[in-house]
């Protein structure tokens, strides 16, 4: 769709980073944007940021989350991202005033297959869920009080695709999610595409397309960038499929 991207030069995730990597520590993920910007003005005039961060600072807690939503140690972590996240677009902001933002929430991270042993409670299930839509709230209240930003709900995505524990908080209602008419993919980890998270519990491949998809939708629909075109179905399909299939041979179905 466009030139393959063969660098990293607008990318300032690292592994581990948290709220605070935005502004200041080792990554200052925000100055080193506003450095480039100011190199590139004409090109970042009427430029995207999405920012996605804030689930290194949150997953640190979760047996926390499900003892105690309310816990004063989650009400900094909540203040605190939220605090980042204001102070990054205003940043940005000062170097291009027409730059428009995109704020993605963290997932329910006893979706994980890795947390599938525990917490298998109502109450547990219940209080997770409690703090983490503190959190996404949150998030969602910068967006909305900030002109050109939008937010994107990544727990409701996973939500409508994948689902969630049952009421009890038992793992075993999770719904299956077909693409290309046949190929299926889970709620479990592993190497083969059919799963939707990789070994690691880092987003597979079909996860991230399903994701990509989403976003340019949100983009669309919530900033107004109509000019990017979406990803329909046949599209993700043609892109996963060489991937999917191993050794070029067609997946079933396709």
């Amino acid at each position: 769709r466009v030139p393959a991207k063969e660098d990293y030069l607008y990318n300032f995730s690292n592994s581990g980073a948290a709220g605070d990597d935005l502004m200041a520590g080792p990554f200052r993920q925000v100055p080193a944007l506003a450095a480039l910007m100011e190199k590139e003005p004409e090109r970042w005039r009427h430029g995207l940021v999405v920012i996605r961060i804030g689930l290194n600072d949150w997953q640190r807690m979760l047996p926390l989350h499900a003892q105690d939503p309310f816990a004063p140690e989650i009400d900094k972590v909540v203040a605190r991202c939220r605090s980042r996240v204001a102070e990054a677009i205003a940043r940005l902001r000062r170097h291009q005033p027409g730059l428009k933002f995109l704020v993605v929430g963290i997932g329910n991270e006893i979706d994980d297959p890795a947390q599938f042993d525990r917490f298998r409670s109502s109450a547990e299930s219940r209080n997770v869920r409690t703090a983490l839509d503190r959190f996404n709230n949150a998030m969602h209240e910068v967006a909305e009080r900030t002109h050109g930003t939008a937010f994107f709900d990544q727990d409701a995505w996973f939500l409508r695709l994948w689902g969630s524990r049952d009421p009890d908080g038992q793992p075993d209602n999770y719904k299956t999610v077909t693409v290309g008419g046949s190929f299926v993919v889970t709620n479990t980890a592993g190497d083969d595409p059919r799963n939707a998270l990789l070994s690691d519990h880092h987003a597979g491949v079909v996860w991230n397309a399903l994701w990509a998809q989403a976003l340019v939708q949100r983009l669309r629909e919530a900033l107004g960038l109509v000019a990017l075109t979406p990803v329909g179905d046949d599209e993700l399909w043609r892109y996963l499929q060489p991937l999917v299939a191993p050794d070029g041979v067609k997946a079933p179905g396709s």
